[in-house]
């Protein structure tokens, strides 16, 4: 009981410090004359909100040690593949006697978007578009010295993204990450919560829907083949880690300056944003292979996709398109350019993790 006493004592004390130090980081900022002056009084209202926030978890904390003395949540396992099922258990021990309740585990999957607004503010976006609730109980009766265990199990959703984080320019940054929630509600007390992130691979347990392994098969060539670029590549579909074979060639013009450079690249754009100020369009390529061009000559390529993904996905806040190019420089001239849309797919069968 000490600790709790002592956490709600100094929570209370850490919140009052933080609230006093944002009025004086304030009453600072309201009267600086100088930019130094602006500058102080801005870190002075950060580090308060800081003290603020740290003083009310520390109050949550002690009064949840009031009827909680220890808690402990495991997921097994901690690194899983899409449609494996996975464990959770989370072991209370009650101080007291009481009335709780509802026991609820929680599987999300959440995706993050860090927008820049400008040279000083970013705007962050969350959406959870996996969300797998289970209720073990709305009521239960907690006994003072007795340890309480409570257990689930989830499925990972076989066509969900799995985790991935990718970090932009101007700190701008896009992930999807997943974690299992645990809650439990406590009568006129903040609720026992705790998060443990997992990571998901992107491996398919088992066989994987009939669907996910269909592979356009023979040559397919892009969409702008007519022209005096023409890429061929040999399928459409990938799995993550797979190799991507093709052919090139320039059938040349007449009269043409001969091209600087002829390179094939292997990549993936994400776009997010929804208002016109926010969009986003970010492009990555993951493999590429250049020749030296040479007009009417076809040039034979193999581009291998990233065992770590990401893959193609279709999501709340962003979307994840994967394309294979080839781009011919030119000096005096605009650079030609074929593109040809891919889909990449978790792969199949048991994950190296």
């Amino acid at each position: 009981m000490k600790r709790a006493t002592g956490l709600i004592a100094t929570g209370i004390g850490m919140t009052l410090l933080g609230v006093a130090g944002m009025a004086l980081g304030g009453w600072l900022f309201w009267h600086a004359d100088a930019r130094w002056e602006g500058i102080s009084a801005v870190s002075v209202l950060v580090g308060s909100f800081g003290l603020f926030v740290a003083g009310l978890w520390a109050t949550q904390e002690g009064f949840i040690a009031t009827a909680v003395t220890q808690r402990r949540v495991t997921v097994e396992p901690l690194e899983a593949r899409l449609g494996e099922d996975l464990r959770v258990q989370a072991t209370l021990m009650p101080r007291r006697t009481l009335q709780a309740g509802p026991v609820v585990f929680t599987l999300v999957g959440r995706e993050r978007i860090r927008i820049r607004q400008s040279h000083r503010w970013t705007k962050e976006r969350t959406a959870e578009p996996v969300n797998l609730t289970a209720t073990l109980a709305e009521a239960v009766t907690l006994v003072a010295g007795q340890p309480q265990t409570y257990t689930a199990r989830f499925t990972v959703p076989s066509e969900a993204m799995p985790s991935f984080s990718q970090d932009e320019s101007f700190s701008e940054k896009w992930a999807f990450a997943w974690f299992v929630r645990f809650r439990l509600g406590l009568p006129r007390l903040p609720d026992v919560e705790e998060e443990i992130p997992i990571r998901v691979a992107p491996v398919q347990a088992g066989a994987g829907p009939p669907e996910a392994l269909a592979v356009a098969s023979g040559p397919v060539p892009a969409p702008e083949a007519s022209g005096p670029l023409r890429l061929v590549v040999d399928r459409t579909t990938l799995a993550a880690g797979d190799a991507l074979s093709g052919r090139v060639a320039w059938l040349g013009e007449g009269g043409e300056e001969p091209g600087r450079g002829l390179r094939v690249e292997l990549g993936y754009r994400t776009l997010a944003g929804k208002k016109p100020w926010e969009k986003r369009r970010w492009e990555h390529v993951v493999a590429q292979t250049a020749f030296e061009p040479t007009p009417g000559r076809e040039w034979p390529f193999t581009l291998t996709v990233p065992v770590e993904g990401p893959i193609t996905y279709a999501g709340t806040l962003y979307q994840v398109e994967w394309f294979v190019r080839a781009v011919l420089d030119r000096p005096l001239q605009r650079d030609l350019r074929v593109e040809y849309p891919l889909r990449v797919r978790p792969r199949t069968g048991e994950s190296t993790l």
